[in-house]
């Protein structure tokens, strides 16, 4: 026959000759039918599809020949020709031989993407399928073009099987309402196929999956030098041609740093990357399989990686993997191409994922050196400049996640307009505002109006609570830099302050957070402790969980409520308080911040807290002078005061604690509103003291008040 002249790339050669080999099969099943009179000769036929117009057709691939014997020879001397192309790693030999496909496999696949290819064969298929609106190959029109007899009619059949590789893969589906396998059952070929075959690339239109280049992907965001080593390790546990590939699985909080790590395996291992987020999959179970059956087809046509996010998401309110997650994970064990597991933790894949194999591999945080690197790197991205100071105490004050530090540096450039350094104070304010804020929901944010000013304690006191501002401070340098953090059990710091009610414990933790410039969130203790078995553990698990990615400080008040001694087991009462104690041990040596613990009576606390506590610092009622600077303070800031106040009596008189003084003064404020000199005077004082002794249970006595009793007897 004469050659027909190329209209198609020359990397797409081949595939030319297949569709020549096909079209002289074509051709013969269009006479053979003929000379059976099994296709209608009416004369209605035409006003549907002449055969005028399918002889026109098929001339294309033939040299008009219409002799059965002749058109065989035609056929066998175009598989010939077929045959020479099998060492061209043209789209079409790369698919068949990534899949394994067998002859009549790939002579299937080529038929059923030839009239996405060239829309002349959705005419031919419908002339011979004798019905115009069947445009598409089914299972009867196959058999009768590549089965010649009884057994390779029966290999077309297997072929089309439902747990068959044309079907299983994706590579072909059914149409219509005939199920594979049955004769009339219409089959079409992927989307994104036609396009890969004719050497155009590979495109599905999913905009569920984001598609990287391998060239570039070693150029990612800064990781652990350690993390690197470990990688390059691990790709030895891979080659290509292997029938199945290692499930990586990594985890850690800090997503960016996870998707930086699969970034880098890809390129180490020479293979581009695809993205999916589990979690955004349709939720649908028969159209999950399906995407994700798309981006397995696609991984291994593209030759690439795939890092699969958002799976451990598709779970009950129990924590426990959903079908839908199962199905995934069952899917990705088959695969021949590397499959990364993105997750905060691991356990729920780990376990779902036994037997496998699995490569887990934990992402640490940005440690303090990193975040510098991190923070300098989006400041200078944008433009901005800020003074090596300034970076160094915002990287050691916000353990801040690669995803907040950028959207952090973001806010700052969207906000500022002139060319000024960024200050210390802007980049904290930033920090704070790209912490997680989901503590919020859990916990009530404390205000922060104090200065070291405002706190009258003993100057011991004082320095010790400026010796935890600069622990705080520096945990990072002493934990990470100098290595401390494994003898001393992680990074987290736990202090308690122990003293009398309204001695100014909370005060003081308001004022730390504010010198370091965090914020301070108070646990509800009422909201936490539950009189449901687990309910507590679980309560407090979603506090610490929310607390590590908020850069905040954690405050239980009463703390010994939650934290006193274990009992000896006498009921089950006694059991379960001892195992809520017991877990709140765990989770709290467990977490990485910076925890207060207030409490009246420290000495009820359980040994074993003790003992973890990093600062201690005790808070005593305060003595006379401490009192009249308490008394002072507490009548200033625009109070209008009458000239018989005596402060040194109220201070000598009456051993009240900070938050006592306190409450006489607010009371004596609104005593002193309802009177015409609308003036806080000694009577209102002592009125409001002679309540908040009531209040006590104490009655207030002549020999307390001396010569001011007599200005109570009537006001109480």
């Amino acid at each position: 026959m004469t050659p027909r002249p190329s209209i198609v790339p020359a990397a797409v050669a081949q595939l030319r000759a297949e569709l020549d080999w096909l079209d002289a099969l074509i051709h013969r099943e269009t006479l053979r039918l003929r000379a059976a009179y099994q296709l209608s000769l009416d004369e209605f036929r035409g006003l549907y599809i002449s055969d005028e117009q399918v002889d026109a057709l098929v001339r294309e691939a033939s040299d008009g020949t219409s002799d059965l014997t002749q058109l065989d020879l035609v056929a066998q001397q175009l598989r010939v020709d077929r045959a020479s192309f099998t060492e061209a790693m043209s789209p079409f030999v790369r698919l068949s031989r990534e899949f394994e496909l067998t002859r009549v496999e790939q002579d299937i696949l080529l038929a059923v993407a030839a009239p996405e290819i060239e829309f002349k064969y959705e005419t031919l298929y419908a002339y011979l399928n004798n019905d115009v609106t069947r445009k598409a190959p089914t299972l009867g029109l196959l058999e009768r073009l590549f089965g010649r007899d009884a057994a390779s009619r029966l290999d077309v059949r297997a072929a089309l099987r439902a747990n068959a590789t044309l079907l299983t893969s994706r590579l072909l589906h059914t149409i219509g309402p005939d199920p594979a396998g049955t004769m009339h059952a219409a089959l079409k070929i992927h989307p994104a196929l036609p396009g890969y075959l004719l050497a155009l690339g590979y495109a599905d239109g999913s905009d569920l999956i984001e598609h990287r280049p391998r060239e570039g992907l070693l150029r990612t965001a800064a990781l652990d030098d350690l993390v690197r080593a470990r990688l390059r390790t691990t790709c030895r546990a891979w080659t290509r041609g292997s029938e199945t590939a290692p499930i990586w699985l990594l985890h850690g909080r800090d997503a960016m740093l996870r998707e930086a790590a699969a970034a880098t395996l890809c390129g180490m291992l020479d293979l581009d990357l695809l993205t999916l987020d589990a979690a955004a999959l349709p939720r649908h179970h028969e159209e999950n399989a399906a995407t994700l059956r798309d981006a397995l087809l696609r991984q291994r046509l593209t030759d690439a990686g795939l890092l699969l996010s958002g799976v451990e998401q598709l779970s009950d309110s129990e924590g426990r993997l959903t079908n839908d997650a199962r199905m995934i994970l069952r899917l990705v064990r088959q695969t021949r191409r590397p499959v990364i597991l993105d997750c905060e933790t691991p356990g729920p894949l780990a376990e779902a994922l036994r037997g496998a194999h699995v490569i887990s591999i934990g992402i640490s945080d940005l440690d303090r050196r990193g975040r510098v690197v991190t923070w300098s790197t989006a400041l200078c991205a944008r433009q901005l400049a800020a003074g090596p100071a300034a970076v160094e105490h915002v990287a050691d004050s916000f353990g801040l996640l690669t995803e907040q530090i950028d959207r952090a540096a973001q806010a700052l450039a969207d906000h500022r307009d002139d060319a000024e350094p960024v200050s210390a104070a802007e980049l904290a304010a930033a920090a704070r505002a790209a912490s997680d804020q989901s503590i919020a929901r859990m916990a009530q944010r404390m205000p922060q109006p104090f200065t070291w000013s405002d706190l009258v304690l003993p100057p011991s006191t004082i320095r010790r609570l400026r010796d935890i501002v600069h622990a705080i401070r520096d945990r990072q340098l002493v934990f990470g830099d100098w290595g401390l953090a494994q003898r001393a059990g992680g990074f987290g710091l736990r202090l308690l302050f122990s003293g009398p009610s309204g001695t100014g414990k909370t005060m003081a933790a308001a004022t730390i957070a504010r010198e370091l410039g965090l914020d301070i969130f108070r646990v509800d203790i009422s909201q936490t402790v539950s009189k449901y078995i687990g309910e507590t553990e679980k309560n407090l698990d979603k506090i610490f969980h929310a607390a590590a990615h908020s850069n905040a400080i954690l405050f239980f008040d009463e703390a010994d409520a939650l934290f006193g001694k274990r009992s000896e087991v006498k009921d089950a009462h006694d059991r379960y308080s001892n195992i809520e104690t017991a877990f709140l041990l765990q989770r709290i040596e467990e977490y990485a911040g910076v925890v207060f613990l207030a409490s009246n009576l420290s000495r009820n606390m359980d040994t074993a807290f003790s003992r973890r506590l990093n600062f201690v610092v005790d808070f005593p009622l305060p003595d006379r002078d401490a009192r009249e600077r308490l008394w002072r303070l507490m009548l200033a800031n625009g109070i209008p005061i009458a000239g018989d106040v005596d402060v040194a009596f109220l201070a000598a008189q009456f051993p009240l604690s900070g938050g006592e003084i306190r409450n006489v003064t607010l009371d004596a404020a609104f005593f002193a509103a309802q009177s015409e000199q609308r003036c806080v005077g000694m009577k209102a004082i002592v009125v409001a003291l002679a309540r908040e002794l009531m209040k006590q249970g104490r009655a207030p006595s002549p020999a307390e008040f001396k010569q001011h009793h007599t200005l109570i007897a009537d006001s109480l």
